[in-house]
């Protein structure tokens, strides 16, 4: 049941228009006539979420529009405090499990703040990569501890790393022993301090920024003095969600941070089936509730989205304009959304079909938006390219990278930065490590039976116990109880009389048509040379569909889970030639909604090997050509924003 609703006086109107660009212009010329009135109408443009939010800026501004920015949002969006967020939850992170920020760490040091040549921090990466190759079976070095201990040279040959590297380095390390010395107040003072911004000369005008963060989170300290810093970023990160009436001008929202806010001119643009209930994750970007972690919350998902939707119509005051286009970049048929299907039909409202006439006459109809060049990075120099391609062995891992964006590659597989460490991927370590123990042990047990249950959970808590430091006091409860009810879940279906198995399989240097692949099977089931190539997902098997996709219009390059499975296919097959891939399964060990356990089979036929070895061999000459430098462009990935807010890119 809808929970808001538009005023009765608000007038709405929902149709469709003929692609994008169209819907696009037509919105502009809207919001720019009212605008012109210069009456200071509040107007708001949503969409979904960020997906396309910078396209539709850019357009919008292209079209002659001046997007302000939400007086509530000015403050946690402003420069300054992205940069004492960012280095708060590093101190956080390294101080909760020192030597886990590394990622953060890697991203802090590219701050044009602290002016340290990227090929510096680049060449320092690897040589720590380097490090904890060479030292295996011991505990990894991060990156935080190489730079303290390798700051100096070592003797005459040895230049050492970039002094100023090692001196922001050191700042952060005195930051972090702050944690235990300081209140939380006096530790931001320190971190504003840090970034020089101290309100005087040139940076006086931060200073009401400064002043606005500092009552913030003073007031916030007050309603909760026994805070951590972890506790005070989560709600800083819960505050930003809920937003202040905007009080005039044209703003650019997405939909969690427009709800609940209240504007005279309302544009929900973008409603379409696939942006809105599509990719299995009907509530991604939505303001997170308590309620959300009870047993029973997910079949409420798409009750709870139409609540959303339905609250953030009632925003509008005197005009609501939803839309959608009714085809794809592509020319495919686009459906709208159900919830806005529902929400005219409850309404009254009719949905006008797209048609080739408009009014989009004062303003350029449908121009297309001035494209923006996807990043370059400067290369590498050449002898450390050199000495990672001399080692380098396609996995499937490195292939997905490379497709997705090359940049994607450079800093994960070139510079080996370090992937964050989440108490999601840690979870999904100790559940593979319980089934991995599983099958080990059954295979070492004189009658070759699965041990108790009560030993594969003892497994799994022993992992767990490990990786402490990655969870908070409430994730790690959580966590436990959600790993103890799948596994005992997913025992009680174990057939005792399974066949031989061989688990957890590094394979490494196969050759294969030229090129050296490697990688790690988490299970093959063998019935002679007929093998089954098992993979344990511990994600909602709900998500799956896009990542199962072939090759094909919606999805060129198939998708990652496809492309995984065909992989390794590949790989085992070019191991051992004798044997007979028979099928690869993805095997989840959470249920779905209907309580059923899914094992997801991937067809790899002669086409799929054909289509997935060009591939390898394509991204493989790529490589060694040096050709990771210039990212994809797309909107949304996280490396291209990296190198152009950190202006990385060269001309």
């Amino acid at each position: 049941m809808s929970l808001f609703h538009p005023k009765p006086a608000c007038s709405i109107e929902v149709r469709a228009f003929n692609g994008r660009d169209r819907e696009l212009a037509e919105t502009a010329l809207r919001a720019s006539r009212l605008l012109a009135t210069g009456t200071g109408e509040a107007i708001a443009i949503v969409v979904r979420d960020s997906t396309f939010i910078g396209s539709v800026a850019a357009r919008l501004r292209h079209e002659g529009l001046d997007i302000q920015a939400p007086q509530s949002t000015d403050l946690l969006t402003n420069p300054l405090i992205q940069q004492v967020l960012r280095l708060l939850n590093y101190i956080a992170t390294e101080h909760h499990s020192p030597g886990s920020g590394d990622n953060l760490l890697f991203e802090i040091l590219h701050d044009p703040a602290y002016d340290v040549p990227a090929t510096e921090i680049a060449r320092t990466a690897n040589l720590l990569a380097d490090a904890n190759q060479r030292s295996r079976g011991k505990k990894r070095c991060s990156l935080r501890r190489y730079v303290r201990e390798q700051a100096g040279p070592k003797d005459l040959f040895d230049p050492g790393l970039h002094p100023t590297l090692c001196a922001v380095t050191q700042s952060l390390e005195e930051l972090i022993a702050l944690m235990d010395q300081v209140p939380l107040a006096a530790l931001i003072d320190q971190v504003f301090a840090h970034l020089g911004a101290d309100g005087t000369g040139e940076d006086r005008q931060l200073l009401p920024i400064q002043q606005r963060f500092r009552w913030f989170a003073a007031e916030d300290l007050l309603r909760h003095p026994d805070s951590s810093l972890t506790d005070l970023l989560e709600r800083i990160q819960v505050a930003y969600t809920h937003k202040e009436q905007q009080q005039g001008g044209l703003a650019l929202l997405t939909a969690a941070d427009a709800v609940g806010c209240s504007f005279d001119y309302v544009f929900l643009i973008g409603c379409t089936a696939a942006h809105w209930e599509g990719h299995g994750k009907p509530l991604r970007g939505l303001p997170a509730r308590p309620e959300d972690a009870l047993p029973g919350a997910a079949a409420d998902s798409h009750e709870r989205l139409q609540e959303f939707f339905d609250g953030l119509c009632g925003g509008a005051r005197k005009g609501l304009y939803c839309s959608w286009s009714s085809t794809t970049p592509d020319g495919l048929p686009e459906a709208p959304s159900l919830l806005l299907t529902r929400f005219a039909a409850a309404k009254g409202i009719p949905m006008e079909p797209a048609t080739d006439k408009g009014s989009v006459t004062s303003i350029t109809a449908c121009s297309k938006t001035p494209p923006v060049l996807p990043p370059t990075i400067a290369p590498l120099p050449e002898e450390l390219t050199t000495r990672m391609l001399a080692t380098f062995q396609m996995n499937v891992s490195a292939l997905n990278n490379f497709l997705r964006c090359p940049l994607e590659f450079y800093f994960r597989n070139v510079l080996r930065v370090a992937a964050p460490k989440s108490a999601a991927a840690e979870f999904g370590s100790a559940v593979h490590h319980a089934l991995e123990q599983l099958f080990v042990r059954r295979k070492e047990g004189k009658q070759q039976r699965f041990p108790t249950l009560e030993t594969v959970l003892q497994d799994f808590t022993g992992y767990m116990e490990r990786s402490r430091t990655h969870f908070s006091n409430t994730q790690f409860a959580e966590r436990i109880a959600q790993g103890y009810r799948i596994l005992e879940q997913y025992y009680q279906r174990l057939p005792q009389a399974a066949g031989f198995v061989l688990v957890e399989q590094n394979l490494r240097s196969v050759p294969m048509e030229g090129l050296l692949l490697k990688g790690k099977i988490d299970k093959l089931e063998l019935r002679g040379n007929e093998v089954t190539i098992v993979d344990y997902k511990t994600g909602n098997p709900a998500h799956r569909h896009a990542r199962f996709e072939a090759p094909g219009a919606s999805s060129p390059l198939g998708g990652d889970y496809w492309r995984q499975a065909v992989f390794y296919a590949i790989l085992v097959s070019a191991w051992k030639p004798v044997w007979q891939i028979q099928r690869v399964v993805f095997d989840y060990i959470e249920p779905d909604e209907n309580g059923q356990f899914l094992r997801q089979e991937v067809q790899v036929n002669k086409e799929a090997v054909n289509t997935v070895k060009q591939q390898i061999h394509h991204a493989d000459a790529r490589i060694r050509a040096r050709q990771f430098n210039t990212g994809c462009g797309t909107e949304g990935c996280h490396w291209c924003r990296f190198v152009r807010e950190n202006r990385l890119s060269t001309p």
